[in-house]
């Protein structure tokens, strides 16, 4: 089945989208985006005008009356026209710092409950250990408590954690790459993840972006810290993936 062709539109220096090829004809037909306006899709490597895609030309065309319309000027419309590939500032500087984002992951663990839970008793049923065996013993699930866990424990360990992390990797894996670009808790606070140049993150990028995480655990949660300092709001893990969080426009 082959994908729904989708652009990003600029209006005022500010980046919307993504948009199907119908919603920008509807949008050009009501006037609330003109011909002037910029556009980008994955078919080019820049933003252009409305007027410039031979595709719309007719849904320009009656828009702007048959007029013959000239691009306008990036600067005038609050463009980078500086960079490699420009893009609405107010959309560049609009990063999502720490505190946002961990209540984002807060209500994400929420969401995940109830999957987690159910893996829990799953992974009881595909390995020897018992709940009677676990609940016998307060360090199971710390590997560097005072006892070393039995061989059923460590099994069950195994096995629970890396279908959570499986869990975990499909829900953001999919939910950042969607139109959403977002799971349900960014979603509730109307963040986005997405590529530098501010486009939607592939189901590959979201999953580089989700292992990558796993250096951020490790460095003692560091990697996250650095959300605090780094000039774009990126946590080690958005580093490696060249990715950012910012607010939906």
């Amino acid at each position: 089945m082959e994908t729904e062709h989708e652009y990003y539109y600029g209006v005022d220096g500010v980046r919307y989208g993504p948009v199907s090829r119908e919603a920008l004809r509807a949008l050009l037909s009501s006037g609330e985006v003109c011909p002037d306006d910029y556009i980008w899709d994955e078919a080019r490597d820049d933003w252009f005008a409305i007027s410039s895609y031979p595709e719309l030309s007719a849904d320009v065309a009656a828009a702007a009356g048959d007029a013959a319309t000239a691009p306008a000027d990036a600067a005038m419309l609050g463009y980078d026209a500086t960079a490699d590939h420009p893009r609405p500032l107010a959309f560049e500087l609009d990063y999502v710092g720490f505190g946002t984002r961990l209540v984002a992951h807060v209500i994400d663990s929420f969401v995940l409950f109830a999957p987690v839970l159910l893996w829990f008793f799953a992974a009881l049923a595909l390995t020897p250990a018992t709940l009677e065996e676990m609940s016998a013993n307060p360090d199971f699930g710390n590997l560097l408590g005072s006892r070393t866990p039995s061989p059923n424990e460590r099994q069950f360990m195994l096995v629970f954690w890396a279908g959570t992390f499986v869990i975990e990797w499909l829900y953001r894996g999919f939910m950042e790459s969607s139109s959403a670009q977002a799971t349900l808790g960014k979603q509730f606070l109307g963040i986005v993840v997405a590529n530098t140049d501010g486009t939607r993150l592939t189901f590959g990028r979201a999953s580089v972006r989700h292992v990558a995480k796993l250096v951020s655990q490790l460095t003692a949660n560091v990697g996250y810290l650095l959300i605090l300092f780094t000039p774009r709001r990126q946590g080690l893990h958005d580093l490696i993936a060249d990715t950012i969080v910012v607010r939906r426009r």
